[in-house]
């Protein structure tokens, strides 16, 4: 397979010809899926995914030490609407977590 394709808008007033990595649509799917998933099982009021990591293990400073605590999995840093009264927007921190069924 080709690692990009060629697209061509078919827009009457367009002239422009451009590229399109295979990485970019598949990144672009992902992303689609992995909102619709997070809007489903964590906050229906998500709107968008600013950032991600595939595994991320979070860790609790006490007693000046760092422990490791049972929450590892993908995190998103997300987007959500919130009523007016509460602000607007507001971003959420979601860790999926693989060891719990709770996030």
């Amino acid at each position: 397979l080709p690692q990009y394709f060629t697209y061509r808008d078919t827009h009457p007033a367009s002239k422009q010809i451009g590229t399109c990595t295979m990485a970019s649509v598949t990144e672009e799917a992902r992303k689609k899926a992995n909102l619709r998933m997070l809007q489903r099982t964590c906050d229906r009021n998500i709107t968008d995914i600013l950032a991600s990591s595939t595994h991320v293990v979070l860790y609790q400073f006490a007693q000046a030490a760092w422990s490791k605590s049972d929450v590892e999995g993908s995190l998103f840093l997300t987007i959500t609407k919130s009523t007016p009264e509460e602000g607007g927007m507001g971003y959420v921190v979601v860790i999926l977590n693989r060891n719990y069924n709770h996030n």
